[in-house]
């Protein structure tokens, strides 16, 4: 029988899963205070519950209305989309979209870990979807994945 030391998680409606570097569980959800939180096990074996809206250094005001989170099977890379809703006006939604990660490069259970440089590039000033994006959907088989797979090509070769 395993036992797992309880950690406190943000009340909320929806849990993904994916695995980080020892197949151990990440766990990401949207809490009630309207932050995508990721709940992970830090070097010390701790669980540390950590704002990922924080790690991409967004407004600390900033709302969020829904998410997705997927993990290539043979890759184990990780993709994180979610939508921020836009804090001066009714009705407007931005998806930020990361591109695919290993979570050995990116720690997301250190605060100080910096997520900006996955943040798949925007016009200045970000585009806004007209309406409130409720849901997010993705699976490896969709568009978006394989949107994914053909941006992170890309910029693998840009640099």
């Amino acid at each position: 029988m395993q036992h797992v030391a309880a950690a406190p998680v943000p009340n909320c409606s929806r849990f993904v899963i994916v695995s980080d570097e020892y197949g151990r569980a990440m766990i990401f959800s949207l809490g009630t205070d309207k932050k995508l939180y990721v709940l992970k096990l830090n070097e010390a074996g701790e669980r540390e519950v950590v704002d990922v809206g924080k790690l991409l250094r967004l407004d600390l005001d900033y709302t969020a209305s829904a998410f997705a989170v997927s993990q290539d099977v043979a890759t184990a890379d990780i993709y994180v989309v979610f939508a921020v809703d836009k804090n001066d006006s009714d009705g407007e939604s931005q998806l930020i979209v990361l591109r695919g990660f290993q979570s050995k490069e990116y720690d997301l259970a250190k605060p100080s870990t910096d997520l900006r440089v996955l943040q798949v590039p925007q016009h200045e000033p970000p585009d806004y979807v007209a309406g409130r994006i409720s849901d997010i959907y993705m699976v490896q088989h969709s568009p978006i994945f394989k949107l994914y797979k053909a941006t992170d090509l890309l910029l693998e070769q840009v640099h």
